[in-house]
């Protein structure tokens, strides 16, 4: 090779490189900006997607309070109308025991006697389903639940809590109701807890045994 013909032709090279980079550049950037774009609108396209997944949790939230607030409602509704078959008892009782000083006989005061038993046990059982309702409604704690039981001769009677309530904590109300019980030396009190498996605090439960009502899991803190 000539090395004079070597030396003219290499800055010649290097020129036709630099024109050609100038070209390229361009190019390159608009390459980037087209990557770029691309990556935005892939960004823009996952947006309805990552809304939703977002948006979900709000959704069922929002479904969850309107279901509670749909039972509440109803809850308050057979409450009432409760109450007023308690008050309705109540009367009708009140008329059967004014009955028993007019009654003859015997067997008609038996008899009577035994009409006002049943009345009695009807409106206990409408109590039941009030109290019930009020428990939905949260009027109403087991600590709150354990303090009626210093003017009442219950204790704690059937009440519904979490299925995973610790020993612990089961302890500490058996503890609580003993105690109540001896500062209250004339009061028996028992306690009957229904753990309900699967099920947490708010939570309704149905029960098929007609002797129980239907009411809401509790919390036993």
């Amino acid at each position: 090779m000539d090395r004079r013909r070597a030396g003219k032709t290499f800055p010649r090279d290097l020129r036709y490189g630099s024109a050609l980079n100038q070209h390229l550049s361009p190019l390159i950037e608009l390459q980037k900006l087209d990557l770029r774009i691309m990556e935005i609108t892939d960004q823009r396209r996952k947006i309805p997607e990552r809304l939703h997944a977002v948006e979900a949790p709000l959704r069922e939230a929002k479904q969850s309070l309107h279901e509670m607030s749909a039972a509440v409602e109803a809850s308050v509704k057979e409450r009432r109308a409760h109450e007023r078959d308690v008050e309705a008892q109540d009367a009708h009782t009140d008329k059967m025991r004014a009955r028993l000083s007019e009654l003859k006989t015997n067997k008609e005061y038996q008899a009577h006697l035994f009409e006002l038993q049943m009345a009695n046990k009807k409106k206990s059982e409408i109590e039941d389903k009030v109290l019930a309702k009020r428990a939905v409604e949260k009027r109403f704690t087991v600590q709150e639940l354990l303090l009626f039981s210093s003017v009442s001769g219950t204790g704690l009677d059937v009440v519904p809590i979490p299925g995973n309530t610790t020993m612990q904590t089961i302890a500490n109300i058996l503890t609580d109701v003993a105690s109540l019980s001896l500062k209250y030396t004339s009061k028996a009190l028992s306690v009957r807890l229904f753990l309900i498996p699967g099920k947490e605090a708010g939570d309704i439960v149905k029960f098929e045994n007609p002797n129980l009502t239907s009411s809401v899991v509790m919390n036993a803190y």
